[in-house]
């Protein structure tokens, strides 16, 4: 899933790093082995990582480079982020009724107003490959 811009860029899951240790204290906490997964929803589809997965990339990521994965330092609010690169997610959800795009004004944390395009509505649907790895998670962790 290619987005515009750079050659060779594509959408991604953003990861923040202030968040990677939180989820795994909430995951030993609450979870035990039962796994984690982000969702990035788009307009017309829903692609899904397993949390274990994104830990890999950016363990990987420090030794070697990697395909469609990059990492930066947000230059307004000093957050680093990891952008992990859609096509090592896979498809979970796709649209069987697309959102309507709204025009809106939004007040940003700087006081400055935008006029933004946002979706809302829509309806989705799990796709079969999802649902076969939702239901294999059931055996593996009974």
């Amino acid at each position: 899933m290619k987005a515009r811009g750079k050659e060779g860029k594509e959408l991604s899951i953003t990861v923040k790093e202030e968040d990677i240790e939180r989820l795994i204290k909430w995951r030993k906490t609450y979870c035990g082995s039962k796994p984690l997964f982000y969702l990035q929803l788009f307009f017309d589809k829903g692609f899904f990582i397993s949390f274990d997965r994104v830990l890999e990339i950016i363990a990987q990521a420090k030794t070697r480079k990697i395909e469609h994965y990059r990492f930066a330092v947000d230059r307004k609010t000093g957050k680093a982020t990891h952008f992990i690169g859609m096509s090592h997610a896979k498809v979970c959800l796709i649209a069987i009724e697309y959102p309507k795009v709204v025009a809106k004004s939004i007040k940003a944390w700087d006081g400055k107003v935008y006029a933004i395009r946002t979706p809302e509505g829509g309806k989705f649907k799990l796709n079969e490959e999802f649902i076969q790895e939702l239901l294999s998670l059931k055996s593996k962790s009974a």
